[in-house]
């Protein structure tokens, strides 16, 4: 008698399975097979018997269709507990090493004298990222035998949106280029650094009057509006620029900024401790020589800066940002047709530009005897850690390297750049 139960049981579990590429119909074909196998039986005793496998194996059958119905995509989620968590659990130092190597870079230097090594993470502190950054090796602008490359790393801190940033990172080291091609080394002695720093400051002010010259003229073409966006939109958003470019002929650093971000030499003494060395000046409305530029070039125009801010902005040079350079007729224009950013209220828009470009520059030797780094980091990083702070911490992790003393300075030496941009 079990016998036959589980020959009528395996029958039916056979059937299913046969059929059961065909779900809608595997389990009404394999309970119709077993009232089949009961009512062929030809004893009472025996369709007892069938019955009763039939009533075990059918919610058998039925559990193993469902749970293969329920093999899809849909995320399954887990209720781990009722009771309440705030928020996320604490980074733990694990966590915080992920993500700073999330979006990092090394590269060692092998080609160009005096650097060795540079290192780069960016850090996006939201959604989508508007900062952007390029660096590499570009060719010198004034061939000569010891030297036929030169480095350029470049920090550009973007705001109300990407555009800027991303113009500026296809277009600030072409600009930089033409200028340098200009100049002309004297005979045996190479181009003052006074020149150079004249030609960072003329590629800045070019490139930012060539963002807003070619929007407003796009703004009154006739063409297409997905034709003009491109042109439209780095006028309107905006972003800081930290550019450094090393000269290995002459050994040379030469740094321009416009806006907050920062850049700081990293030296070390005899001592073996290491000292900061700021190779840039935060150009925003908590810099008192820029209250005094502006309070100059807008006199009887008290709010201008008002809780910190020019006319609502951190900063005080920056590249696009159109709403704080451009006429308010300009302006009107561009909002009625483009919904583009402006300025309100009119009152306390009086004597446009307010916003300036002009790059604060130095030009720094670096001692090939002494190791060094350099950093350079938008506001991000600067609001958290004092330019002590971070040179304390890259200066440890140089000592605590386990490569011998003379080895170390060597790779370290002159100018090993970290480059960093945190947003």
């Amino acid at each position: 008698m079990f016998l036959l139960t589980l020959l009528s049981g395996l029958s039916a579990v056979s059937t299913f399975f046969l059929l059961s590429w065909r779900q809608s119909q595997a389990v009404p074909v394999a309970l119709s097979t077993l009232t089949a196998a009961t009512t062929w039986l030809p004893h009472k005793g025996h369709r007892k018997y069938a019955a009763l496998g039939s009533v075990v194996i059918g919610p058998t059958l039925w559990w193993l269709w469902a749970r293969r119905a329920r093999k899809d995509k849909v995320p399954r989620l887990s209720i781990l507990s009722t009771a309440y968590r705030p928020g996320e659990e604490p980074l733990s130092e694990d966590d915080v090493t992920r993500i700073l190597s999330q979006h990092a870079y090394t590269f060692d230097v092998k080609s160009i004298a005096g650097v060795s090594r540079y290192d780069g993470a960016q850090i996006a502190g939201n959604s989508q990222c508007e900062d952007s950054f390029f660096h590499g090796a570009f060719p010198s602008p004034w061939w000569d035998q010891r030297s036929d490359e030169w480095m350029a790393w470049a920090v550009l801190d973007g705001h109300s949106g990407p555009q800027t940033a991303q113009a500026l990172k296809k277009n600030l080291l072409p600009f930089v280029q033409r200028e340098l091609d200009i100049l002309k080394p004297r005979r045996h002695w190479p181009v003052p650094t006074y020149e150079i720093r004249q030609a960072l400051r003329r590629a800045f002010l070019l490139l930012d009057h060539a963002i807003i010259d070619t929007a407003l003229e796009a703004a009154k073409t006739s063409e297409p509006l997905y034709l003009k966006v491109n042109r439209l939109l780095p006028a309107f958003s905006g972003s800081c620029a930290l550019l450094s470019l090393y000269d290995p002929s002459t050994g040379t650093l030469h740094v321009a900024c416009t806006g907050d971000s920062r850049a700081v030499l990293g030296r070390q003494r005899p001592s073996g401790t290491w000292e900061p060395v700021a190779l840039s000046v935060d150009q925003n409305a908590r810099n008192a020589h820029e209250l005094a530029r502006i309070t100059m070039e807008h006199p009887r125009e008290a709010d201008v800066i008002r809780n910190g801010r020019l006319l609502g902005l951190m900063v005080t040079r920056a590249f696009g940002d159109s709403k704080w350079k451009v006429p308010l007729s300009e302006q009107h224009y561009l909002y009625t047709h483009y919904n583009a950013p402006r300025n309100v209220p009119a009152e306390t828009y009086k004597t446009p530009p307010y916003l300036g470009v002009t790059p604060g520059c130095l030009s720094i030797v670096i001692d090939p005897g002494r190791p060094a780094f350099v950093i350079m980091a938008t506001d991000g990083l600067w609001d958290m850690i004092s330019s002590q702070g971070a040179v304390e911490v890259v200066g440890e992790w140089a000592n605590r390297q386990s490569r011998p003393a003379a080895t170390n300075a060597n790779a370290l030496g002159r100018s090993g750049g970290a480059v960093t941009d945190a947003a």
